[in-house]
């Protein structure tokens, strides 16, 4: 009789950290689609760290992309591309990030990795030679912006 109890504690402790863990997502989605990403953020961090959510980290790494925090964004999206169910898309993404932080060859390996999913992309090209393609740019401003 004492393990049917248990059991019956584990699972209704179970059901109940489910719940909370998905009412924390609807409202940080509504915060979300208000733009306000710190409140989102806050509630996002709370259910990957506690349920370990790709749908959380996912929504954490757009988030602290559009505060323009990229440091964040990085981490939160490379949890995300190592997944299996990431998308060619999470992976582009991850590129341009890394290549806005410096990181330029590892931007050209995601970049490769998207390009293996989606080889009829027309920016292939660019892509492939990222790194050349950004120094060629900001060679072309130097001394022209302030």
């Amino acid at each position: 009789m004492g393990k049917i109890r248990l059991f019956i504690l584990l699972f209704m402790l179970s059901v109940a950290g489910i719940h909370a863990q998905s009412a924390k997502m609807r409202k940080a989605l509504r915060y979300m689609e208000a733009l306000n990403y710190p409140k989102a953020i806050s509630l996002y961090t709370e259910v990957a760290e506690k349920y370990d959510l790709p749908e959380a980290k996912l929504q954490l790494a757009k988030a602290y992309q559009k505060t323009n925090d990229f440091k964040n964004a990085e981490f939160w999206y490379a949890q995300i591309v190592t997944t299996p169910s990431s998308t060619p898309e999470q992976k582009f993404t991850y590129g341009q990030i890394l290549l806005g932080n410096g990181k330029c060859n590892l931007a050209e390996y995601w970049f490769k990795e998207y390009l293996n999913l989606r080889p009829y992309d027309p920016r292939k090209d660019i892509l492939l030679n990222a790194c050349a393609y950004q120094q060629e740019l900001m060679s072309k401003i130097t001394g022209k912006v302030e």
